[in-house]
């Protein structure tokens, strides 16, 4: 069941990278010429990927450990949730500090 709820989360996380790195070819007709548009929507992309990939790893680390952890832990279903959350937050930030850097031509 908690291996279930992991592999929703990172889905879920997939699917909202996925629609914020298609929505990179637009963007990046702010720029001044095709050839950097077009290198900085692929770093841009590469690195939605690196996010994307890590935050899973996270997510399926954190889903695997449970059963372990909740042995003789009464703690554990909120510790569990408390780093859902957490990676949660860390890979919204990292979405937007990316998705900022793209736009401002960072």
């Amino acid at each position: 069941m908690n291996k279930k709820i992991g592999k929703i989360i990172a889905v879920s996380t997939l699917a909202l990278a996925i629609t914020s790195t298609c929505t990179a070819a637009p963007m990046a007709l702010g720029f001044g010429s095709k050839l950097a548009a077009k290198s900085a929507a692929k770093d841009y992309a590469q690195n939605i990927e690196d996010l994307v990939e890590a935050t899973g790893d996270a997510y399926e680390e954190n889903a695997e450990s449970y059963p372990d952890n909740a042995k003789n832990n009464p703690n554990a279903p909120f510790e569990y949730v408390d780093t859902s959350v957490e990676l949660g937050n860390n890979f919204l930030s990292g979405i937007f500090g990316l998705t900022r850097n793209y736009v401002n031509g960072k």
